[in-house]
């Protein structure tokens, strides 16, 4: 897959192409049937299939609370998800001032037809463009028609009992803790990545050891909680565990600002389960798998250290046993 940054880049070239674009935060299930259809249309009519996609996403630039905590995939996951999903070309626009405020006509005109010589757009049933989202799929199958591109529309895809799949959708579950209901929507666990940094050390006081994740402020992190987790890192024994459809070394997660100790700033603790690994430094990535509860105060470090033994017992049930449906309550959370 090749990638090309900035929408007046030289190399775009004067290829007939078989585009789709949006935001593509998260790529999930309902993109990936927009890029089947993409790249099939590709191959029939020789065109290159391409995938337009936005830096930073309207989400960020819109947003009330701007980057922070709803990036469902940073530039390099995006790109990542994106090579595995048989597309010939991505180009990442910069979504500035001069770029959003582009009407619906000048987009069609001068960039789909124009820069990126478009022969087929594909897009789904509620796709908008320009300034606005001033073309719904009545204004574009118009401008198809006057500039000379077919327009494929797809009906929005679902998931059983007809729930439409959506970025912002999988944004509201995870917020809320709901992993295992995003995973479905995801088509896989939802993942976080950063580098591991010195900790508070009060996990290692307990006996048991954590890697205190440091994460760019825009990625979503899931609601408050201890997490059944899949984790990954260079050296790591990816044949330890799979679950979910990823392998890796099986973990514990704890997201929040630790109540028992008088509430202090948020943070994302990882303890690997069954080994002792030295992680500072390196970078660790997480995939959620099932929330085993929600963040509590403990009156004393017993207390707190008998239901870390729990919380590893639950966890290794969701990972080693396959009991995923554990059920959880919000009931005495803080």
């Amino acid at each position: 897959m090749k990638v090309i940054y900035g929408i007046d880049s030289p190399q775009i070239g004067a290829e007939p192409r078989v585009l789709t674009l949006g935001a593509y935060d998260g790529i999930h299930r309902g993109h990936q049937s927009l890029f089947d259809v993409v790249a099939e249309v590709a191959a029939e009519t020789g065109g290159v299939s391409t995938a337009l996609t936005f830096e930073p996403i309207p989400a960020e630039v819109f947003s009330r609370q701007g980057s922070h905590n709803i990036r469902l995939t940073l530039l390099d996951e995006k790109l990542e998800q994106l090579a595995a999903q048989n597309l010939d070309t991505v180009i990442v626009a910069q979504f500035d001032e001069r770029f959003r405020n582009i009407s619906a006509r000048d987009f069609a005109q001068d960039i789909i037809k124009g820069k990126l010589n478009t022969q087929v757009l594909v897009a789904s049933e509620t796709h908008t463009f320009g300034r606005g989202g001033q073309a719904d799929i009545h204004m574009i199958r118009q401008l198809g028609e006057e500039l000379g591109f077919a327009v494929y529309i797809l009906p929005l895809f679902t998931v059983d009992g007809g729930r439409h799949v959506s970025s912002s959708r999988i944004r509201q579950l995870l917020w809320q803790g709901c992993v295992q209901e995003a995973a479905e929507l995801l088509g896989r666990p939802y993942s976080i990545r950063g580098r591991v940094v010195s900790g508070r050390g009060v996990g290692r006081q307990l006996g048991f050891p954590t890697a205190n994740l440091q994460l760019p402020e825009a990625k979503l992190i899931p609601a408050d909680g201890v997490y059944a987790a899949v984790a990954r890192w260079e050296g790591c024994d990816e044949g330890a565990v799979a679950a979910g459809g990823i392998k890796g070394c099986p973990a514990a997660v704890s997201i929040g600002t630790s109540p028992t100790f008088g509430r202090l700033p948020r943070a994302v603790e990882v303890h690997i389960i069954g080994a002792e690994v030295e992680l500072e430094g390196k970078s660790l990535e997480v995939h959620f798998i099932a929330r085993l509860r929600g963040q509590r105060a403990f009156v004393d470090m017993k207390l707190l250290a008998a239901q870390i033994r729990q919380d590893l017992e639950d966890a290794r049930g969701v990972l080693v046993d396959n009991r995923i449906s554990l059920a959880y309550t919000s009931e005495g959370e803080e």
